[in-house]
C-alpha cells in the first residue's frame, strides 16, 4: 500500500489538522497505552504532527511532537537541546503491521533533527517498544546519564508501578540519539 505522509508545523492555522483532530482524539482515547486528550488540550500542546493517508486519501494514522512534559510545565532542556516527547502514534487497525507506525516515528525524528530537538517518549507500548527498537531508540534506564531527565519526565504525583505512561517504570522512557 502507498501512503503519503504530511508534517504540520502551523498548528493554529492547518484547516487540515482541524478536521482530522476529532478522529484523532476518538482514536486515542480508545487505546489504553495513551494519556487521554481533548481536542484543545492537543492543540495547545503539539508543536508538530504527521498525519498518513491511504491512497484514497483517508486518514489513517497521525502522530505528535510535544514539548517534554513535567510536573512545573516549564521548558526541559538536555544536551542543551530542547527535550520534545514523540507521542500519540495511532494507527487505524486495518492498517497497522504495514509499516506505517515506524514511517510517522522516522518522520517526526528527522523533524527533530532539523529542529535541533532532543527527542523523548513515555511509553510502555510493547508495539512502540518494538517501532523504537528498530529505529535505535534506548531506554533511559540504561544509561545513567538520562536519570535526572527521567525524574523531570515524571507527571506523577507519586509513583505506581501501574502507571502506563511514567518514565520511572521499567522501559517506560526513551531516548532518540
Amino acid at each position: 500500500m502507498k501512503t503519503q505522509i504530511i508534517t504540520i508545523s502551523d498548528i493554529e492555522g492547518d484547516r487540515r489538522l482541524l478536521q482530522y483532530l476529532p478522529w484523532w482524539v476518538k482514536n486515542i482515547n480508545q487505546e489504553k497505552h495513551m494519556l487521554s486528550v481533548t481536542e484543545e488540550s492537543l492543540k495547545k500542546e503539539l508543536l508538530v504532527v504527521a498525519i498518513a493517508f491511504s491512497e484514497n486519501e483517508e486518514v489513517i494514522a497521525i502522530s505528535g511532537i510535544v514539548n517534554g512534559r513535567n510536573k512545573e510545565e516549564k521548558e526541559m532542556i538536555f544536551d542543551n537541546k530542547k527535550v520534545v516527547e514523540i507521542g500519540s502514534n495511532f494507527v487505524s487497525p486495518p492498517f497497522r503491521n504495514q509499516g506505517i507506525g515506524s514511517n510517522l516515528v522516522s518522520e517526526r525524528l528527522q523533524m527533530c533533527k532539523q529542529k535541533n530537538w532532543f527527542p523523548v517518549s513515555i511509553t510502555t507500548n510493547p508495539v512502540m517498544l518494538k517501532i523504537f527498537s528498530k529505529l535505535g531508540a534506548k531506554s533511559m534506564e540504561s544509561d545513567s546519564q538520562y536519570d535526572c531527565l527521567r525524574q523531570e519526565l515524571c507527571i506523577c504525583h507519586h509513583f505506581s508501578k501501574d502507571c502506563r505512561v511514567c518514565p520511572l517504570q521499567k522501559n517506560g522512557g526513551w531516548v532518540f540519539e
